[in-house]
């Protein structure tokens, strides 16, 4: 009888762990999602419309889930990205070539975005500038700290002007930006020309 009464524990402690470690998913016309087990809900994916507007709150199966998170790995087709106030995680993508503009809900207490472009919502960290930004030279605020992985990600910028503020570039923050010929680092008094580099970017990453 106790052996029993172990395997029935076990199996319970089975099926609730199964549970848990679900996801569960759910897909509007142009957009993706997965559901959370604490409630709320994260944008996996954006298709088939240029500009996306992400929700604050959406319906699945009769519940309602806050959207607190955006690892839209795929943005095929996206130009505008409009972010809610509940948005409260870093944002990271892959695929968004398209991509121009970025605005956040004024109220978001994480993120801000300034002139189409993605930072902390004190300033500290850029996190993301678009792929197809109308500006071709960028220009990084002073103030600006940290510049997050693949913030410069297929980016078409030709120079790129980073301040002295800036002490701290994470892991894959710039790459293939093949339009890119220069970049100025007050920092380290950086001119670096790509033509002469042929696009080795270890090469960059030391020098700085």
């Amino acid at each position: 009888m106790m052996y029993n009464k172990h395997i029935f524990l076990l199996l319970i402690y089975i099926v609730l762990s199964i549970n848990v470690l679900a996801k569960d998913y759910y897909n509007t016309k142009n957009i993706s999602y997965e559901i959370l087990p604490d409630g709320t809900a994260t944008v996996n994916s954006c298709r088939k419309e240029k500009n996306i507007i992400i929700p604050e709150i959406i319906t699945c199966k009769g519940r309602t889930y806050t959207v607190t998170g955006f690892q839209g790995n795929i943005l095929y087709d996206v130009e505008t990205l409009s972010l809610p106030k509940t948005i409260v995680s870093d944002i990271s993508c892959y695929q968004a070539k398209k991509l121009r503009y970025i605005s956040v809900n004024e109220e978001n207490p994480h993120l801000k975005a300034v002139n189409g472009v993605l930072y902390s919502k004190n300033m500290e960290k850029l996190i993301w500038f678009p792929s197809n930004h109308k500006d071709l030279k960028a220009f990084i605020p002073i103030g600006v700290k940290r510049i997050k992985q693949k913030a410069f990600n297929e980016c078409n910028i030709k120079e790129l002007y980073i301040p002295y503020s800036v002490s701290f570039l994470e892991s894959g923050w710039l790459g293939g930006c093949h339009r890119l010929t220069k970049i100025v680092y007050e920092r380290s008094g950086l001119f670096y020309d790509f033509y002469e580099s042929k696009y080795d970017y270890k090469k960059l990453k030391k020098k700085i």
